[in-house]
């Protein structure tokens, strides 16, 4: 058996495994405090005169992103994709908000941030909450931001938490100009050193190489990292707007990934659940035994493009999704379709594409439960393809 522990900062998550091991509670602050020094700088982007952040008119309004954050561990097998909110908005002129949700809509994190020409500053961190607990940590260093120009930016920075701090020294430059989905875009490169300290006493140093890729008037669409214990992937897949966030949040039964089922595609057909509607969990539960195709996401490519006809695609671009529900039998039903561009609205796809796709998802004749202390539970489940150009570029998460 694995253990894990779980932090999710600056809305990525990095997952820390152990072979049948106890994590104390000061292990567990140590691991917060190193994986910070890899996420601290995740969301640090903006030279404000290239327009990297979204723009000044979006964060007045706020905007939610979305992300599916996937670890794969390089000491074990074990791969995990999460899903994690970054809700940014004005405060004023210069300073903006970033409160980070983790999969249930609980917050995890708070602070605030000043543009002041080429340099994102953070001016106040207000808590980070790590499983229950929340730690206090400060930090001390130059300002956190990243050059859109031909300079290399170094600098080093310290976090403290009370006999616990760690140091980090970082460059960032930029590798190439391109575009994605036709919008002008930069690869940034950034090479990061942590070293975790229990008093004065170094405790362990992990060197994280990132490659992320920024959109003008977007901010961060996908990044990638590795170090000596895993790769992560982080990637885009939609924006939301505050007042469906916040209709999503409501911590009744219109959660997360909720289904009404008088909505859905097979809604003539009856999916028989173990338990009632309102006690489907979430996809997030069952930690390891958490619902989805067996054999995990290699098989189920290898599933569909066994059976896919590519010239259902018909030239389509964007992403289309099905959320569902996966019974504590292991059937699938319940479908509802999630349709958008590269630019994250809403758009329609040909009624091939989408009945071609469903029928795949919905033909699969048996899926893992999710176990929850060991008993098979009903939960939700989603599967979301990238197609661009009437091919399947990836599928999520």
């Amino acid at each position: 058996m694995n253990a894990s522990v779980t932090t999710t900062l600056l809305g990525f998550k990095v997952v820390f495994l152990y072979s049948n091991q106890r994590i104390t509670m000061k292990a567990k602050i140590i691991l917060l405090l190193v994986s910070m020094s890899f996420l601290y700088s995740c969301m640090t982007t903006v030279n404000q005169k290239d327009d990297f952040l979204p723009t000044h008119e979006t964060l007045k309004k706020g905007i939610i992103y979305k992300y599916y954050y996937s670890t794969y561990s390089k000491e074990t097998s074990n791969t995990k994709t999460d899903v994690q909110y970054n809700y940014l908005k004005m405060v004023n002129d210069s300073v903006f908000s970033d409160t980070q949700y983790n999969p249930a809509f609980r917050i995890e994190k708070e602070a605030f941030y000043q543009k002041r020409g080429p340099i994102l500053e953070e001016i106040k961190r207000a808590f980070y909450i790590y499983n229950s607990d929340t730690i206090p940590v400060s930090h001390q260093g130059t300002a956190d931001f990243l050059t859109f120009g031909k300079d290399t930016i170094q600098y080093t920075s310290k976090i403290i938490s009370n006999d616990f701090s760690r140091t980090r020294e970082q460059s960032s430059h930029v590798v190439k100009d391109t575009t994605i989905n036709s919008k002008p875009a930069k690869i940034i490169h950034r090479l990061i050193k942590y070293i975790v300290f229990d008093k004065e006493i170094p405790q362990d140093t992990i060197i994280t190489k990132v490659r992320a890729i920024y959109i003008k008037d977007f901010g961060l669409w996908k990044l990638n990292a590795e170090n000596k214990k895993s790769k992560n992937e982080l990637i885009l897949v939609e924006q939301i707007l505050p007042e469906k966030f916040e209709q999503l949040a409501s911590h009744v039964i219109h959660r997360v990934g909720h289904i009404n089922f008088e909505q859905t595609l097979d809604k003539d057909k009856e999916l028989e659940l173990c338990f009632s509607h309102n006690k489907i969990n979430d996809y997030y539960n069952g930690g390891q035994d958490r619902g989805g195709y067996i054999g995990g996401k290699g098989n189920l490519k290898k599933y569909i493009n066994s059976v896919l006809d590519s010239d259902k695609l018909k030239d389509e671009s964007g992403y289309l999704g099905f959320r569902f529900v996966i019974n504590c039998k292991g059937k699938a039903g319940e479908f509802l379709l999630n349709e958008a561009g590269f630019d994250y609205q809403k758009k329609n796809f040909n009624k091939e594409t989408t009945q071609h796709l469903y029928e795949i998802i919905s033909s699969i004749p048996r899926w893992s439960p999710c176990i929850i202390r060991g008993e098979e539970r009903d939960s939700y489940a989603y599967v979301t393809f990238i197609l661009k150009n009437g091919k399947i570029q990836d599928i999520l998460p």
